[in-house]
């Protein structure tokens, strides 16, 4: 049965089955940072962010494929338009 134990402020140690105590292998430090790899309550912000993000990238899309028709549209229209008032 391996215990974790305090013996000194900050130093973990693990007692062995030959009675022997070594250092244990979770540190402070790699429990946090396990503990932010288990942490899931920013994904769903991410997510959000990532559909917004592809949203954009379609709208900005689809305004170059069609800013060029809705240009020269416009430029038939000011032609017509100065053509009929001449």
């Amino acid at each position: 049965m391996k215990s974790t134990v305090e013996k000194e402020p900050g130093v973990l140690t693990r007692s062995l089955r030959s009675g022997c105590e070594a250092p244990a292998s979770t540190t402070p430090q790699r429990s946090r940072l396990a503990s932010l790899f288990r942490d899931r309550s920013g994904a769903t912000g991410i997510e959000y962010g990532l559909i917004a993000m592809l949203i954009a990238v379609a709208m900005l899309v689809g305004l170059i494929a069609l800013g060029g028709q809705v240009s020269t549209l416009y430029d038939d229209i000011a032609t017509a338009y100065s053509d009929a008032t001449s």
